[in-house]
């Protein structure tokens, strides 16, 4: 099972070890795990390859992708289950709090997560928690878990909604970064093209619009237009993120963090109601 770095906090404390609706979030994070392992693995293998080129016009060292960087379709499949893990656990915490106040669990017990918008929202989210404590109802009602609200939570809910009929659609992948120091070690750069690579290596704005420029990436791609005349740098390393693109949800956001944030906020919320059930 993934192990996190000896100085993070355990995942589950004690107390929670035997409680269903943790394990249903250690589970989660177990997944997490595999997902970080498996890009490990699939960085490592080159998945993409670079060949280096010179704009006969400009005479600019470009590198460019020679293929498409193909993602293994276990990707999908893992963050799957961490969305269906999740959205369990927070059933399981809806019906644990049903059960401490002797309330009835039904086919319409869950922890509400919801369109306001929806002529039905009052109707849904009274019968999802009818049985709770009024205390229980009004901090599931403060979490505000529906669309405009907690986005986290609302995001979790659809992708685990559209998971449920098919695969999600990872699309593959998009330039997230590279390693200018080892660029710049290799190139030797002019001072006035180093100071504005070190401006666009550290600006935000410039990182968001390069990601969205190469999503996803494919044969052909140039990830690096560098200087006129430049020295290649047949080293050069660059960093390819695994992106997922569901429209009106996540379009190509990075993966792994998706899935980070989503195991942090049921985690979150279900110890908010402790000592509840």
């Amino acid at each position: 099972m993934y192990q996190p770095p000896p100085s993070a906090k355990p995942l589950v404390r004690s107390g929670q070890d035997d409680d269903p609706v943790f394990l249903k979030i250690k589970w989660a994070y177990h997944h997490l795990g595999e997902f970080h392992k498996l890009h490990k693995l699939f960085i490592e293998s080159d998945p993409y390859g670079i060949v280096i080129e010179r704009d006969p016009q400009t005479h600019e060292t470009l590198y460019r992708l020679s293929k498409d960087p193909a993602v293994p379709v276990d990707f999908a499949l893992i963050a799957g289950d961490v969305f269906q893990t999740l959205r369990t656990a927070l059933d399981y915490l809806a019906c644990a709090l049903v059960e401490a106040n002797d309330g009835k669990i039904t086919s319409q017990t869950g922890f509400p997560i919801l369109d306001p918008a929806s002529p039905e929202f009052e109707r849904s989210f009274a019968r999802k928690v009818e049985g709770m404590d009024e205390k229980a109802k009004d901090l599931i009602f403060r979490i505000e878990p529906y669309k405009g609200g907690d986005s986290v939570l609302w995001r979790l809910h659809e992708l685990n909604r559209r998971e449920k009929h098919r695969l999600l659609f990872t699309v593959g992948s998009y330039l997230e970064n590279f390693s200018i120091t080892q660029h710049v070690d290799a190139t030797n750069p002019p001072l006035d093209v180093l100071e504005r690579m070190a401006r666009a290596y550290d600006s935000a704005e410039v990182w968001q619009n390069i990601r969205k420029a190469s999503f996803p990436l494919k044969a052909g791609d140039i990830l690096l237009r560098d200087f006129p005349n430049a020295k290649e740098n047949k080293n050069i390393k660059f960093s390819i993120q695994i992106a997922i693109n569901e429209p009106g949800i996540c379009e190509g956001e990075a993966l792994f963090a998706v899935l980070r944030v989503s195991v942090t906020r049921v985690m979150r919320v279900a110890e908010r109601f402790a000592g509840m059930y």
